[in-house]
């Protein structure tokens, strides 16, 4: 990834940054907001009919937890007032969410993931849209969109919905929010799949102006004077509670980067963290992704080892050799048939190349993709192509760089590797596809399931490699602070 004045520039294509966003607006999560009124054209039904429209916002949270009302038009109080609307929201255990109001907050329809996604200090960007297709199945006529992707997959409905009312209750950013809020606009009109790509863009707020039927689009902070937040469509400008001018602060969405990954000498060198009740003992599908930059294919190494390291030849061993190229190679005993061995039908390895691998067990059989495609695979032993971690009854080793079971140390790579992850259930062929992203590895943080994230050196201070997605930070060993290396995907 390379950054120039006017985009990144990339093999696959081109972002570009045709303005500047430099300023956000930070938000205590008590006191602070921002209303802009009750203008009739942030209402979106008369009470017999709902119309279409869709809310754009970036946000980055100070703490996970209690819900945050991103955009909301609805009175904070007493859910059988007529004064509710719409709230575009982050919700318990960093849930997000999108509800409609018919007049009070004891009848709605809604969308929202059934599991949170969000964590504390990271920036992401939140499109909630509407078909108004109204009455009770007005829910499925909601989608939500996280950093472009959707995300919603459960509905939350009350007593029987026919449609919004145009209430009295003002148009509030940032209410119940600590942390920062930028760029948020709305449309009358339900955004497509491409449309909410082009918002995300890659993660750089786009501009806006030109977006064919946007209502309104505050820069939050952007060429704004305290403690009037302009509207640069239309003008339904926006006033700050409670706040001061210090709220308006530098810190705005930056795109992810990839700058590190982590060097294997092939004699020594490994990253090691716990398994089982931490990672993976109780999942009978999964997956795994990283990517590998070998150095020599001469000799068997491992990848990836998932072990217990009290148990005769019980893991899931990721290798590549000269002889089966990329392998998956997986027992529950000494017995090679307790497990199953599948490899890639052709060798996708060359030295001094990066190769993106994923390894799918839907919990029926495993498929081996290589940069983002389901390959061609031969199976060797296919007696139990079904086991996956929750077989292994002493899991408690995770491995990279070596193979590890018994206390037996061997088939150390040889290379560098960068952003492994493992997730809990079976990502499908887009999704892959979506993580290997053209060949540029991507930020992660808006999938569900995923368990384990190791950027591999980014973020990273030896020896301690940062999970990205919980607790379970691995270890350096036999390495020092100069494995963190500056080559990457």
């Amino acid at each position: 990834m390379f950054l120039s004045t006017h985009g990144i520039v990339s093999s696959s294509s081109e972002v570009v940054i045709p303005y500047s966003n430099t300023k956000s607006i930070e938000l205590d999560g008590v006191s602070d907001y921002i209303t802009m009124g009750d203008p009739t054209n942030l209402s979106f039904g008369n009470g017999t009919t709902d119309s279409p429209f869709s809310i754009s916002c970036w946000f980055k949270l100070q703490s996970v937890g209690a819900t945050k009302w991103l955009v909301t038009k609805r009175l904070l109080t007493s859910s059988s007032a007529s004064k509710y609307e719409y709230l575009l929201y982050v919700g318990s255990s960093g849930l997000v969410g999108f509800q409609l109001y018919d007049a009070n907050g004891v009848v709605r329809r809604a969308r929202k993931t059934s599991a949170g996604i969000i964590s504390a200090d990271t920036w992401y960007n939140l499109v909630g849209t509407y078909n108004g297709v109204g009455g009770t199945n007005a829910d499925l006529g909601i989608k939500i969109y996280l950093n472009g992707v959707r995300v919603d997959n459960a509905s939350t409905n009350n007593n029987t919905y026919v449609a919004m009312h145009n209430t009295s209750e003002p148009f509030k950013i940032g209410q119940l929010t600590d942390g920062n809020i930028d760029e948020t606009a709305v449309f009358s009109s339900e955004l497509s799949q491409s449309e909410v790509t082009s918002i995300y863009n890659s993660g750089y707020p786009p501009d806006l102006s030109s977006h064919s039927n946007i209502v309104s689009w505050w820069r939050m902070g952007d060429n704004d004077t305290y403690p009037t937040i302009s509207d640069n469509i239309g003008s339904n400008d926006g006033t700050m509670q409670s706040m001061t001018s210090s709220s308006i602060v530098p810190d705005v969405p930056v795109v992810f980067s990839n700058t590190k990954s982590l060097q294997f000498d092939g004699v020594s060198d490994y990253v090691s963290a716990l398994a089982g009740t931490t990672l993976g003992g109780s999942d009978n599908s999964g997956t795994i992704t990283l990517w590998v930059k070998p150095e020599d294919l001469t000799y068997n190494q491992t990848l990836v080892c998932l072990s217990a390291s009290s148990k005769t030849r019980q893991y899931l061993n990721i290798g590549l050799n000269s002889s089966n190229g990329f392998y998956v190679d997986m027992r529950i005993n000494s017995t090679q048939s307790s497990g199953f061995f599948v490899k890639a039908d052709v060798n996708p390895f060359s030295v001094g190349t990066w190769t993106h691998l994923a390894v799918v067990q839907d919990g029926v059989s495993p498929q081996l993709y290589v940069n983002g495609v389901a390959v061609a695979q031969t199976f060797l032993v296919s007696t139990n192509d079904q086991k996956w971690l929750n077989d292994m009854d002493s899991l408690d080793s995770l491995n990279i760089g070596r193979w590890f079971n018994l206390n037996v140390n061997q088939n150390f790579f040889k290379g560098k590797i960068d952003e492994f992850s493992y997730f809990n259930y079976d990502l499908n062929s887009s999704d892959i596809a979506d993580i290997y992203n053209s060949g540029e590895p991507t930020n992660l943080s808006m999938y569900s399931g995923l368990d384990l994230w190791y950027r591999m050196g980014d973020g990273d201070s030896h020896p301690t490699i940062s999970d990205n997605a919980g607790s379970n930070d691995g270890t350096m060993n036999g390495m020092t602070s100069a494995n963190i290396v500056t080559d990457t995907p």
